[in-house]
Formats: structure tokens, C-alpha cells, sequence
């Protein structure tokens, strides 16, 4: 009999023994910058999305309210713009007809706590007199300078105590006493 060692085996009964796989460090290196390339594409969209999203909010045309600002002259003004704010209200005052005020007159107003001095005041700087008061409504006539009562009224309106400056114009009461009016 031959001598045979118990654990040696036969090549015949002999099993090949593979190599343990390596980790696929090649695969996982890819698999990583997929993720990473997928995070910074949906941040940038969300960032040029945003971006959009906030230019186009500020330039956007919203509807205003539909207030009114009644301005000095009578007229009103409505809220207009991006950002609805009041339009300006008109700076210059229309000369009516000869026939409707009386020329070389202005009449204007104070705020509430200003008095006959500060009127003085206002006068004497745009070169007109005083010749009326009313004092119900704390309201002076001035004596202007024929074809300069325009002028005069756009110079009292800047002055900050002056709640108004019109024309001294003439108001025709009908006669109703042939019927009713």
C-alpha cells in the first residue's frame, strides 16, 4: 500500500479556490458622482428657479385699490404704477374765463394753528397785500398784480402752513324768485 498522507487530496478531489472578489471601487466612484452631479442639478434649479420666480414678482403689473387723492385744484387722482401709488396731482391752476373771478384777487387758507401773522408772513415774501380775512375759515384775500394771480397762487401753495390758494372767483346765485330754479 502506498503511503498516502490522510489530508493531502488528490488533484482530481482537489476544488479550485477562486479569489475573493474585490470591492468594485471603480463602480462605487461613479455611483457617487451620479449623486453628487444629481444634488447640484436640482440646486441650481432651484436656485434659477427662485431667481425667476422673484424678478418677475417685481416686475410684475398688479391691480391697484380704487381710491381717489382729491388734490388742491378739485380734481382727483387714482393710485397708478407698480407700486400703486398716487399720481401726482396737477401743479398748474387753470385761468378761467375773465367773467368767473375777479381780477388781481387770490384768496388762500391756513392749516389749522397757524394765524393772521403767518398770513402777514406769506404775503409780504410773494409781494401781495392784505385786504380781507375770513376769519370761519381761517382764509385771507390778497390784492395781486392783474395777469399774475396764477403766479402768486403756485408760489402760496409751497409754503407748508397754506392748506389752499384758488382765484377769487365769482359764484352767480340764480334768480329763482319768477319760479323754481
Amino acid at each position: 500500500m502506498e503511503n498516502q498522507d490522510p489530508q493531502v487530496q488528490s488533484p482530481a478531489e482537489q476544488t479550485p479556490q477562486t479569489p475573493p472578489v474585490p470591492e468594485n471601487s471603480n463602480r462605487n466612484f461613479w455611483k457617487t458622482i451620479g449623486i453628487g452631479m444629481s444634488i447640484v442639478s436640482v440646486c441650481l434649479a432651484i436656485g434659477i428657479g427662485g431667481y425667476l420666480y422673484v424678478a418677475n414678482k417685481n416686475t410684475a403689473q398688479k391691480a391697484c385699490t380704487m381710491e381717489a387723492k382729491l388734490c388742491s385744484d378739485g380734481s382727483s387722482v387714482g393710485r397708478t404704477g407698480p407700486k400703486c401709488e398716487f399720481a401726482p396731482c396737477p401743479t398748474t391752476t387753470p385761468t378761467p374765463p375773465a367773467s368767473e373771478y375777479i381780477p388781481g384777487k387770490v384768496i388762500f387758507g391756513l392749516k389749522e394753528g397757524f394765524t393772521a401773522q403767518n398770513a402777514q408772513e406769506i404775503a409780504s415774501k410773494v409781494n401781495a397785500k392784505i385786504i380781507n380775512s375770513i376769519p370761519e375759515i381761517n382764509a385771507y384775500v390778497l390784492q395781486v398784480g392783474v395777469g399774475e394771480e396764477t403766479k402768486i397762487i403756485e408760489l402760496i401753495k409751497n409754503y407748508p402752513e397754506v392748506k389752499y390758494a384758488e382765484l377769487n372767483g365769482i359764484i352767480r346765485i340764480p334768480d329763482c324768485s319768477k319760479g323754481p330754479c
